[in-house]
């Protein structure tokens, strides 16, 4: 017999994926039950200690509804030292730019030729810090609605 009338004393199924906290605990959605970002959809990452609940996961997760403006994530907790995590040709480099957050510590993460450094004086929260991935995706959020916007234009000429 399962109690579902309280919290898992199992913490891993409170860990869920989001592009930020708030994502993750507003959907509670994705399950990442070994903490990995492998566990998770691409650009989102896996949040400890959230809300959700694994055990009363029911149904097709409702997909997040669209945005013109794009959306940041938020670090699941303040201190994690994945906030500190950025991007550069070299560590210094990284410390001046505070540019792209790489929360994964991959290098993948990063533009051609830079490196993901830990601890930076850089914050991502106090930074409302963008991954390279949602760059990427807002560039081709603006680059659509720009198309949209030409092709409405020249339909109405």
């Amino acid at each position: 017999y399962v109690d579902l009338s309280r919290p898992s004393k199992d913490k891993t199924d409170h860990y869920f994926c989001g592009r930020g906290y708030d994502d993750a605990v507003s959907r509670c959605a994705d399950h990442c039950p070994s903490g990995s970002l492998n566990d998770c959809p691409q650009g989102e990452i896996c949040f400890f200690d959230t809300p959700c609940d694994a055990r009363m996961m029911t149904g097709s997760p409702q997909p997040p509804s669209p945005t013109v403006s794009p959306t940041t994530p938020a670090p699941v907790i303040y201190s994690s030292k994945l906030n500190k995590y950025f991007c550069g040709y070299d560590w210094d480099d990284a410390q001046e730019r505070c540019e792209v957050w790489c929360p994964s510590g991959s290098d993948d993460h990063c533009p051609d030729d830079q490196l993901c450094f830990a601890f930076s004086k850089c914050h991502a929260h106090d930074m409302d810090a963008k991954t390279m991935a949602q760059m990427e995706k807002e560039k081709q959020e603006q680059l659509q609605f720009i198309l949209n916007n030409n092709n409405s234009n020249n339909n109405g000429n």
